[in-house]
């Protein structure tokens, strides 16, 4: 029998171990880890052709 889907979303202030939480227990269960640390805080390379 498959598992069942299960989301965890943290929420909290700033510094509190919410991202550290997170990615650790993505590692030990395998699972997808969508962190806005990752996707809004990275560098966004764009050519100049984005800009055309």
């Amino acid at each position: 029998m498959p598992s069942t889907p299960t989301l965890h979303f943290f929420c909290g202030k700033a510094g509190a171990g919410k991202s550290t939480i997170a990615s650790r227990l993505a590692q030990d269960h395998g699972a997808i880890l969508l962190s806005e640390d990752i996707w809004a805080h990275a560098p966004v390379w764009r050519s100049d052709e984005d800009f055309r």
